[in-house]
């Protein structure tokens, strides 16, 4: 079974749809294309907080360093900060950039958990 044959937010298999919920689906699919979906970007910032006692580590990671590199210091992830490279430093053209991260929680048990987020990072003048 592929996503495409199940539904992504209740998980009931469309072969179970009822042939009235099956008619609106194919309505949609027809002209999701043509629906202005209403998105809006918005910046968070967070208060810092102590991690529980269950927590023995936190740090964050690039989900790739080798492209992160083209755009920012990948060494200075140790203190939670994130620095684009200079203009003259960079070996793509500058722009504006989404780099996916993971924030990574170790737990006193020896589990792993990442969550990942995106940063957007602008390597323009």
């Amino acid at each position: 079974e592929t996503d495409t044959e199940r539904n992504r937010i209740t998980g009931v298999a469309f072969a179970e749809l009822s042939d009235e919920e099956a008619k609106y689906k194919e309505l949609f699919n027809k002209y999701i294309a043509k629906i202005a979906f209403g998105t809006k970007k918005v910046d968070v910032t967070t208060a810092s907080t102590t991690a529980g006692a269950g927590v023995k580590a936190v740090s964050v990671e690039f989900v790739d360093d080798k492209e992160a590199a083209k755009y920012v210091n990948t060494t200075t992830l140790a203190d939670f900060s994130v620095k684009p490279l200079a203009v003259a430093d960079l070996t793509v053209d500058p722009k504006e950039v989404e780099i996916p991260m993971n924030l990574v929680v170790l737990d006193n048990w020896g589990m792993t958990m990442k969550v990942p987020f995106n940063i957007t990072v602008k390597t323009t003048k």
